[in-house]
């Protein structure tokens, strides 16, 4: 029996094949587990992991794609977050990639807005502006590694909704407040999709809600002195609203007396100046008038009415400028400023 003995040539061929074959089927087995381990939340040597941690909401169920094992880079899971946007909303994508030849892959970014690529959208987050309320957004994700390109993936595309609107001020004037004057709501109120916007109202009393009192100003008979004012908003465009805004506390100063009198020409007859000056005061109460201590020799007030009366002498003539002081019981004082000429012939 004649056997045929391989060459030398033949017998490295077989083993070199063979060893080829073992060298595969290894890889395909160390492939397997790297992607199984590839599930956990920590990123290894050819894994690209892209995560954006700022989001307003939580994000949706991950989407898995079909691995490409034939030697190229391959997007295995992404979304887009927030789940839910709206056009106040940044934009961003989380997305993880393998390579099996274990290098470092790198993505390219293009983010499309209802069917059409964005020109400055080609990095991992969108900015407010890009986008507006009722339009489809999606990226579409290219992993490269090691000069390889892999398929190009898309995320699932999301539908921007409404943005409430915004309150970027709010206060009271006059601050400090007095009764002298219906306070008024200072608000700087914006909606990001230019809808309408409606406020509500509520003023509040030493911490307390005033009944009634639901409009943008609120009428001095609504408080006294000392009192601490604020005011609640609620901003709406019709299908979102604000939380409730409250702003800071103002308080009311005791308000000073204020004339409703003015002396003129016609006080001075038959020689003799006679004038009823007349205050009155938001807080009520008792006032006390005065002359100023440059006021003519002999003229006389009267406290309690404010009665002015004067006859001049013969010796007195020219300008006189004098003051009628009226002072409230808490000391606040108001002047008013009276100048007299007499002539002599």
């Amino acid at each position: 029996m004649t056997v045929d003995q391989p060459t030398g040539r033949q017998d490295r061929w077989g083993w070199s094949s063979q060893l080829i074959r073992l060298g595969r089927a290894l890889g395909m087995i160390t492939l397997a587990l790297f992607l199984a381990r590839c599930g956990g939340s920590e990123s290894t040597q050819g894994e690209q992991v892209v995560t954006q941690p700022e989001t307003s909401q939580a994000a949706g169920p991950s989407e898995q794609a079909t691995l490409d094992v034939t030697g190229v880079p391959t997007i295995f899971r992404g979304h887009i977050i927030p789940s839910l946007p709206s056009s106040a909303s940044t934009l961003a994508i989380d997305v993880r990639a393998v390579d099996p030849m274990g290098k470092a892959v790198t993505l390219e970014y293009q983010w499309v807005v209802d069917g059409f690529p964005i020109v400055d959208g080609t990095g991992p987050r969108l900015p407010p502006g890009e986008f507006e309320r009722g339009q489809t957004v999606s990226v579409k994700v290219t992993p490269i590694a090691g000069g390889r390109t892999g398929p190009v993936w898309e995320a699932s595309p999301v539908e921007i909704g409404n943005s409430p609107p915004r309150v970027r001020r709010l206060g009271i004037q006059p601050s400090p407040a007095t009764r002298r004057e219906p306070l008024r709501v200072i608000a700087d109120v914006a909606d990001p999709d230019g809808d309408e916007v409606t406020l509500s109202y509520q003023w509040l009393r030493n911490g307390t809600p005033i009944p009634g009192a639901t409009q943008p100003t609120l009428d001095p008979s609504h408080y006294r002195r000392r009192d601490l004012l604020s005011v609640e908003i609620v901003a709406t465009d019709g299908e979102d609203s604000t939380p409730s805004l409250r702003s800071h506390e103002v308080d009311v100063l005791p308000a000073a007396p204020k004339f409703v009198s003015k002396a003129a020409p016609t006080h001075f007859k038959d020689g003799r100046f006679r004038y009823q000056a007349r205050a009155v005061h938001p807080d009520g109460g008792t006032l006390q008038y005065t002359l100023s201590e440059d006021a003519p020799q002999g003229m006389r007030i009267k406290a309690e009415t404010g009665l002015v009366e004067w006859e001049p002498n013969a010796s007195q003539s020219g300008t006189f400028a004098f003051q009628v002081i009226v002072e409230d019981p808490e000391g606040s004082k108001v002047a008013q400023p009276i100048t007299l000429t007499i002539g002599r012939q």
